[in-house]
């Protein structure tokens, strides 16, 4: 809970550079938009107001429960996969660890940075529209329409190459360290009811 709300707090704060990068990335580079970063922010904000500079953050805070709940269900359930405790683990057990849970988070929270990324590059000021492949109104209108035109799987459309990269935009998982002392706990917890129902 604590990461995923620390996650939330830091998408908002840093959100805006977030869509001015990908304002940047889908500008036409002959006839570029934007100059620049600060460029970008002023012209977004005087063109399109404040909320343009939020656009796609709903997506953004959505996608960070699926990110985190798959983190946490792939490091809690590590120690039946490799049958042995998590504070024995080797560093080569650990760089495995991290690359499965950075899959399965990203895997799971894709469809929320698909939308995020097409209402983020949606603008009427750019050329073909930010060429974005669908036109919508909103987020659950971008979902619908993304599945109308290209398929469901349309919403993990580029997920090889982030599934390459394994470095998801905010880390909302708990650190290894975290996890290791929430498993001790949790263990000493159980064997302290444990030896109470034995007494």
């Amino acid at each position: 809970m604590a990461g995923s709300l620390a996650g939330m707090v830091a998408t908002i704060v840093t959100y805006p550079t977030d869509v001015i990068k990908t304002r940047l990335i889908v500008q036409n580079r002959l006839e570029p938009s934007y100059e620049g970063i600060l460029h970008a922010f002023y012209k977004i904000y005087h063109q399109e107001g404040l909320l343009a500079l939020y656009r796609g953050v709903s997506p953004a805070i959505l996608g960070a429960v699926p990110f985190s709940a798959g983190s946490f269900f792939v490091y809690i359930n590590l120690d039946k996969i490799w049958r042995e405790p998590i504070v024995h683990f080797t560093p080569l057990q650990n760089f495995i660890n991290g690359c499965v849970a950075a899959g399965v988070a990203q895997t799971l929270s894709f469809p929320f940075e698909t939308v995020k990324r097409k209402m983020q590059a949606q603008s009427p000021w750019l050329p073909h529209y930010g060429a974005v492949d669908v036109h919508f109104t909103g987020m659950a209108d971008c979902f619908r329409q993304t599945v109308k035109n290209k398929g469901v799987l349309g919403l993990w459309s580029g997920l090889t190459p982030s599934l390459l990269k394994l470095t998801p935009g905010v880390d909302q998982s708990l650190q290894p360290q975290e996890l290791r002392e929430l498993k001790l706990l949790r263990r000493e917890n159980f064997e302290r009811r444990k030896s109470a129902l034995e007494n």
